[in-house]
């Protein structure tokens, strides 16, 4: 049976753990699926994987609602199994600059000048810019918005990130709030095409990694 927890107060610990997952799930979904916008985040560089990771978590436990899921009715720091990253309406991931403070400060100052760059001119305004033509202008921000969702390696196809999505899928139902996620790779886009949400257009970035297609979902 799985069971999902919301961290409101993370230990180091189980951040560690979160982000470690995070790394994990990423690295193996790259190698198998050829997904390489994590080495375009990173401009190549594998030292800011994990601190990008801890970054995200960081911010997420300021304005967001960080979500663990695991085998036992604890999900403790030895059991997380799948980790969600979710902003509730009315925020957005390093929005603010006590979010940025959480870890992106610190993070983007060992960018290098190409890589500050690219995030400032290229890859925020267009991706900015693809998730209102997608959506429309302001309908993520005012959606429960799905950043990320990892699971571990170890523990794919056992109904975790599906459980991750439907705790808050109850919530956004009663606050008559619709769901937004965008992913990068064809098995994503079929889980959550499984999950119910509706294709609502895609984008392509070029990074470091080459070409990466974002496609945007929502439901309803």
């Amino acid at each position: 049976m799985v069971f999902v927890r919301r961290l409101i107060s993370p230990t180091p610990e189980q951040l560690d753990q979160c982000a470690q997952l995070m790394l994990q799930s990423f690295r193996v979904a790259s190698a198998q699926h050829k997904d390489n916008f994590g080495v375009s985040l990173t401009g190549g560089d594998p030292s800011l994987d994990l601190p990008l990771h801890q970054a995200r978590l960081g911010a997420c436990v300021i304005d967001g609602e960080l979500w663990v899921a695991g085998f036992s009715p604890e999900v403790t720091d030895t059991e997380i199994c799948a980790v969600a990253v979710w902003y509730p309406p009315g925020t957005s991931g390093l929005r603010t600059a006590e979010q940025r403070e959480a870890g992106w400060s610190q993070v983007e100052s060992q960018f290098s000048p190409k890589l500050k760059k690219w995030y400032a001119e290229y890859f925020g305004p267009r991706v900015g810019a693809a998730t209102t033509e997608a959506y429309g202008k302001d309908v993520q921000l005012n959606s429960w918005h799905l950043q990320l969702l990892a699971t571990s390696p170890n523990y794919q196809k056992k109904g975790l990130a599906a459980a991750l999505i439907e705790v808050i899928e109850a919530k956004a139902k009663a606050e008559d709030k619709p769901m937004c996620v965008a992913t990068t790779n064809d098995p994503n886009v079929v889980f959550y095409k499984n999950r119910g949400f509706a294709f609502r257009g895609s984008s392509t970035i070029v990074g470091t990694g080459g070409e990466t297609t974002f496609t945007f979902f929502s439901k309803p």
